[in-house]
């Protein structure tokens, strides 16, 4: 089994490949930030960020990934991204 990734490396790597992205984090179960941007506590799918910018978000057994993007960006591709981090996040995945 392999050990998951830390919050601060797959922040690390959505900042590498999402383009527009304005802020990010890794949430508990309960919704507290563990890593990132302490304004996207709490955060809701489908909701916009004190600077307007669009907030997804995806959920998994351990974690959630959340971010605030801004400008043209590809919906579908995004989604797989935060999946992707979720992921990585999960104890027994598969980390480089």
């Amino acid at each position: 089994m392999t050990a998951a990734s830390s919050p601060a490396a797959v922040l690390g790597w959505l900042a590498s490949i999402v383009p527009g992205l304005q802020a990010a984090a890794v949430l508990d179960a309960d919704g507290a930030v563990v890593a990132g941007d302490a304004a996207l506590a709490g955060a809701r799918d489908g909701g916009h960020d004190h600077r307007g910018a669009e907030v997804v978000v995806a959920r998994g057994s351990a974690a959630s990934v959340a971010v605030a993007v801004r400008g043209p960006v590809l919906g579908g591709l995004l989604r797989e991204d935060l999946a992707t981090a979720v992921a990585l996040l999960e104890p027994g995945a598969a980390s480089g």
